[in-house]
């Protein structure tokens, strides 16, 4: 019986070192891939863990298009974008919009009424005032600013998600969804790797930063 036992403990000792082995082996075939592209006005960092070069390739590529593509619907300075739509109808009738729109608007929205309009997608038409672009700003006058801020008021936005629409209810107001976008936009790329299999990535852009856990050695990312 003694015999028996301690045969039985070194094979299941051998197993398990095996299975271990396994499973280091794996880890170790994983290796670091990124790419770096430029959108949303800043520059975008992916690094991802993967085990093939060609699966990396297609999911970073995906990724990319796919900020590329809400850019385009959630960009205040692009002119087919949804936002652009919305300017110039204040007040006339609901825009159509994109599910991101809707999505984005309706967060924006629950933020300003839990910070009692501290954070409002309204605020458009007084940055346009001032215009911070480098090298363009200006200041505007009193009875610029006191007009402008007169459109400012989140409550006046009528979001209809089973319409499908966005209605802002006074002529002259706009949104600005730059406060947000980004980080939403950031979230839908994540749920990419996270759709191909992806364990370990992190996401940079211009500073707003998403993550899948740490790197596949148990090492934190390196940020800044």
């Amino acid at each position: 019986m003694g015999k028996t036992r301690i045969w039985l403990t070194l094979l299941v000792f051998g197993v398990v070192t095996v299975l271990s082995g396994c499973s280091a082996c794996e880890e170790v075939k994983l290796k670091a891939y990124e790419k770096t592209f430029f959108v949303m006005d800043t520059v975008v960092s992916v690094q991802i863990y993967t085990d093939s070069e060609a699966k990396a390739n297609l999911v970073l590529d995906r990724v990319d298009a796919r900020m590329e593509e809400l850019e385009g619907i959630l960009s205040a300075h692009l002119p087919d974008s949804d936002v652009a739509k919305l300017d110039g109808l204040g007040g006339i009738e609901p825009v159509p919009v994109n599910s991101a729109t809707l999505a984005v608007i309706g967060t924006a929205l629950d933020y300003a009424q839990r910070t009692g309009g501290a954070f409002d997608i309204t605020l458009a038409p007084v940055l346009r005032l001032y215009n911070f672009s480098p090298g363009n700003e200006r200041r505007p006058s009193q009875t610029q600013l006191k007009e402008a801020l007169s459109l400012v008021d989140w409550q006046r936005v009528e979001l209809n998600p089973e319409a499908g629409t966005v209605y802002l209810t006074e002529a002259g107001m706009n949104i600005d969804l730059g406060g947000v976008a980004k980080g939403y936009i950031i979230d839908r790329c994540l749920d990419i790797l996270r759709e191909n299999g992806i364990e370990f990535g992190l996401t940079n852009a211009g500073g707003d930063i998403g993550l899948l856990a740490g790197k596949p050695d148990g090492s934190p990312w390196r940020v800044g």
